[in-house]
């Protein structure tokens, strides 16, 4: 999970679309077994995370360094988790 918060870095916004793009492209580049996992790990997330202020805390924590303004963070890590 680090690793996918990570792509959310302080210029994400710069180099992607948006949250989404990032998503699809981290997504068609592992493995069946990884995205599996971080399946796991998101729904782990969301269910203990329930306020929205420990969420984007939790987020801010595994190393994202940005998230795309306007966006509800609940609700693109839900349609993530339906991605995988």
């Amino acid at each position: 999970m680090q690793i996918f918060a990570g792509f959310f870095h302080q210029d994400f916004d710069l180099l992607n679309k948006d949250a989404y793009e990032v998503a699809r492209n981290h997504f068609s580049g592992i493995s069946e077994t990884r995205r599996a996992a971080l399946r796991k790990e998101l729904e782990s997330l969301l269910e203990f995370r329930k306020s929205k202020n420990a969420l984007m805390n939790e987020w801010w924590r595994l190393g994202a360094g940005s998230w795309q303004k306007g966006l509800d963070l609940r609700a693109a890590l839900n349609d993530f988790v339906d991605m995988l």
